[in-house]
C-alpha cells in the first residue's frame, strides 16, 4: 500500500512502508527506512539503525519536511503558510523510559492516557492520547481531534484492541502498574506507550 503525503508538507512525492529514505537532523542526512504516517499524519515513523537498541534499530518520527528518497534531493513543496498555533496545552509530565514489565495485580484504570514514542529514551516524543472507559476507547492527536475509536478488553495482564484503529496498527498491550500505584503503563509496541499518571 503506497501512502501519499499531504501538502503542504511533501505535495507529490509517495513512500511505501520499507522504502529506503532519508531525513534530515539538520546537521545532514541519515538512513532510514520508511515505516508508515503518524496517526495525525503530520509525521513519518521511520526505522534507522542503532547498536545500542536491543533489536539493533530504533523507530523515531521524523517531520515530512525532512524527509527525501534515499540518495535524493529534498522533496520541493509549494510555499508554506505559517500555521496557526494551537491555544496553550498544559505542560506534559515528567517521564522516564520504558521498563521491563512485570506482572501486575490489577486492570488499567479507567482515563486519559498519554502515548509516547522513544526512539531516543532522553526525548520521547508524544503522539496523542488514548481515552479508556467501560470497554471502549478513543485515540486522539495532540491537538485533541478524535482519530478512532472502538473496544478493548484485559485479561492475564494484557490489553487486546477488539476492534477499530488501534487493533488496525497491530499495537500491542502489555500491561503493568509502576511508581507505587501511581502509573498505569500499556506498552504499545517496542518503543511506544501509553502512560496514566496520578
Amino acid at each position: 500500500m503506497a501512502i501519499a503525503l499531504a501538502a503542504p508538507a511533501i505535495a507529490q512525492d509517495t513512500y511505501q512502508p520499507g522504502q529506503a529514505i532519508q531525513y534530515s537532523d539538520g546537521s545532514g542526512w541519515t538512513d532510514a527506512e520508511f515505516l508508515r504516517l503518524t496517526p495525525d499524519g503530520t509525521q513519518a515513523i521511520v526505522r534507522e539503525k542503532n547498536a545500542f537498541s536491543t533489536d539493533g534499530f530504533f523507530q523515531r518520527a521524523v517531520s515530512l519536511n525532512r524527509l527525501r528518497r534515499a540518495g535524493g534531493q529534498p522533496a520541493t513543496a509549494p510555499a508554506a503558510q505559517a500555521a496557526p498555533r494551537p491555544a496553550a496545552q498544559a505542560p506534559m509530565p515528567a517521564v522516564r523510559p520504558p521498563t521491563p514489565l512485570a506482572q501486575t495485580s490489577g486492570a488499567p484504570r479507567s482515563g486519559d492516557y498519554n502515548v509516547y514514542s522513544y526512539g531516543r529514551p532522553s526525548n520521547p516524543i508524544r503522539l496523542g492520547r488514548i481515552n479508556l472507559s467501560g470497554g471502549q476507547y478513543r485515540f486522539y492527536n495532540n491537538g485533541d481531534q478524535l482519530l478512532g475509536q472502538g473496544q478493548y478488553g484485559f485479561a492475564a495482564g494484557t490489553v487486546t484492541w477488539r476492534t477499530g484503529l488501534l487493533k488496525g496498527y497491530g499495537w500491542g498491550g502489555a500491561f503493568k502498574i509502576d511508581g507505587g500505584g501511581r502509573e498505569h503503563v500499556i506498552r504499545l509496541n517496542q518503543v511506544t506507550v501509553a502512560m496514566n499518571s496520578r
